[in-house]
């Protein structure tokens, strides 16, 4: 009966040791990926494409482009003989192009790993402005497939014509990914 729980606790541990190793390796390398991100901020979330140069380093951008329209109104004011006139105003729309090539650097080996990641972005709305943003955060590799990320901008500034400079200090990103 000895033996048995012997042979029983080895090949228990043998098991966990080999899932616990298994299970440090779930990021993905050499593999594109392709995912969805939203960021909490005057800034539009979209698509994102990614390669894992390596297990702890990526590349990628992020892009989105986004129509806002404002409806038409109407108004009516008195047109000075006793009656009234109604004026109507056109909707409008407005185009926004967003692009954010980005390098993401991950650290540790494990499925939750911290990570710091940093781009330039380039926003057209009307106007063309260009900016650079530098964070870090959370990510949470699933498998080798799926991640999933969340992080926080530390610096998050966009240089606008003529001269402006804004800064964000709390813009929050979250995103997917599923490589293949």
């Amino acid at each position: 009966m000895k033996k048995l729980h012997l042979v029983i606790g080895f090949v228990f541990f043998s098991f966990i040791t080999h899932a616990a190793v298994y299970a440090q390796d779930q990021h993905p390398s050499g593999q594109f990926g392709v995912g969805v991100y939203s960021v909490r901020s005057s800034l539009p979330s979209g698509l994102e494409g990614v390669y894992a140069l390596t297990s702890s380093f990526q590349i990628g951008a992020e892009v989105s482009l986004g129509v806002t329209s404002t409806g038409s109104s109407t108004t009516t004011i008195p047109n000075g003989t006793g009656g009234f006139t109604t004026v109507s105003t056109g909707s409008t729309s407005t185009t926004a192009f967003y692009a954010a090539p980005f390098a993401r650097l991950l650290f540790g080996t494990g499925n939750v790993n911290p990570f710091i990641q940093g781009a330039v972005q380039i926003l057209s709305n009307g106007t063309t402005n260009v900016g650079i943003f530098f964070g870090g955060g959370v990510a949470y590799h699933i498998n080798k497939e799926l991640a999933l990320q969340a992080g926080i901008d530390i610096v998050n500034a966009m240089f606008s014509t003529p001269s402006t400079i804004s800064f964000g200090w709390s813009i929050i990103r979250a995103d997917g990914d599923w490589y293949f």
